[in-house]
Parts: structure tokens; sequence; C-alpha cells
């Protein structure tokens, strides 16, 4: 059973995707609402969601000044979701001694 507030990957995406509508602006409004929410959800006042530097961006995602990855508003038939794609890399692995 998936956690609450996270919805299972189907086959062709994520739920509600699109071609059409993904990767659909947010809202100064929506970057504010999930900011709040992942703060929440984490616990963790540092979790920043900022707009996208050029149009068409992805919304970033941090926590203080360490881009973490990516959010992604999916909205159709009127259902809007918001997917977060956390990126790691390799190298940040071999910091961990």
């Amino acid at each position: 059973m998936p956690r609450r507030g996270f919805a299972p990957r189907q086959q062709g995406g994520y739920p509600g995707a699109s071609s059409s509508v993904r990767n659909a602006t947010m809202t100064p409004a929506e970057r504010a609402a999930v900011q709040a929410h992942l703060r929440k959800l984490f616990s963790n006042p540092r979790i920043q969601v900022t707009a996208p530097d050029r149009p068409k961006g992805s919304v970033e995602l941090k926590i203080g000044n360490e881009f973490i990855g990516t959010i992604h508003r999916d909205a159709e038939d009127g259902d809007v979701s918001y997917a977060v794609q956390i990126v790691v890399l390799a190298e940040d692995l071999l910091d961990n001694d």
C-alpha cells in the first residue's frame, strides 16, 4: 500500500501525466503551498521550492542552498498533482566517509 501523499507510478509516467499537461508552470501560490507541505511532512524548515531560472524550466527543490531535485506539476481533467524527483549523484555518495 502506498504511503499517504505518495501515488504509485503507472505505466507511461505519473498518475495524471500526459504530454500536453506535464511540466505545466507552477504559480507562486502553488510553490508556496508545496513548500509548506514538504516542510511539514519532513519536519524541515530549510526546504525551499524555488522558481525556475528560465521560462518552462523545472521548479527546483533545495534544502538550504543545496539542490536536491525538481518538482513537476501534472494536471489532467481538473486533477492536479506534483511529482518530486530527487537527484543523487554518484560523486556525492563518496562524501559519506
